[in-house]
């Protein structure tokens, strides 16, 4: 349950340096998204795209915490 609630409350810390360093920019939000700047900065223009990742992380983390939940109130009769 916890795991969850943290994955959903720190689903915009997860996705931009770690799923950005696995996955890649131009693989999140598209090719043609990102505009690179001198070194290695760059800029993305489709912040939908962006927003949609950061909103599937925190689905996912609220899936863990119902899973949780349902494993600690429901499940205690079961065994």
């Amino acid at each position: 349950m916890i795991f969850g609630g943290m994955i959903t409350v720190f689903s915009n810390k997860i996705v931009f340096p770690g799923l950005e360093t696995v996955l890649g920019i131009e693989n999140i939000v598209g090719k043609a998204n990102v505009v690179y700047l001198d070194g290695y900065a760059y800029n993305f223009t489709n912040p939908d795209a962006m927003a949609k990742w950061i909103v599937g992380v925190a689905v996912i983390g609220l899936v863990i915490s119902g899973v949780g939940v349902r494993v600690c109130f429901k499940g205690k009769g079961k065994l």
